[in-house]
């Protein structure tokens, strides 16, 4: 069998290059490369910043202040108790909002249209008000009502004063059950 000499594999690569990977050149190289390719990595990594219930006050009024006259996105999401004399309350959390309750007066003289009015009110006492109309499909065979309500969000107190929008509720509750759900989806506007 017939082999190469070393000046004949030189001759595929130039002189250079090949004294590069022969010598100790290649690993010193190697090594401080790899290194800056890892900090580079790990310097591009960051997390997202959410603004869900999660976050402290502080950051939620940061975030806030930063979007004053901007829409918002709104979302919540809410346990309901079980209806007395045309009002539903609820807890639950959302953003912007945190922990927070509503109470939703409801006049439903011409069922199953609906037209009421809403509060929303923070753990620290902040108010958001709305008014809605909306209307109920059902209850169908298993007890299920499915209501839909459109929200113009009026006003507030506290960091929400003369706040305006717009957001859905959407309503699940069961007449076999006391309790129910409801998710609010929209935008707030700070002024």
């Amino acid at each position: 069998m017939k082999q190469l000499s070393t000046d004949r594999c030189s001759l595929a690569l130039p002189r250079k290059f090949y004294s590069l990977f022969s010598g100790n050149l290649f690993p010193k190289y190697f090594f401080i490369v790899f290194v800056l390719a890892l900090m580079v990595s790990i310097s591009s990594c960051q997390k997202d910043n959410l603004q869900d219930g999660s976050q402290g006050p502080n950051t939620i009024g940061a975030s806030m202040n930063k979007s004053i006259h901007d829409a918002i996105p709104f979302k919540a999401s809410y346990t309901t108790n079980a209806p007395t004399s045309n009002q539903i309350n609820g807890t639950g959390v959302g953003t912007l909002v945190g922990k927070s309750t509503f109470s939703l007066q409801e006049d439903d003289s011409n069922f199953p249209l609906l037209v009421g009015t809403a509060t929303i009110t923070t753990a620290n006492g902040d108010q958001i008000f709305s008014t809605h109309s909306g209307s109920v499909v059902g209850p169908d065979d298993n007890g299920v009502l499915l209501i839909t309500n459109y929200n113009t969000i009026t006003g507030g107190t506290g960091r929400f004063a003369n706040a305006s929008g717009n957001f859905v509720a959407h309503a699940i509750a069961n007449i076999n059950y006391p309790t129910g759900t409801v998710t609010f989806d929209g935008s707030i506007t700070l002024r």
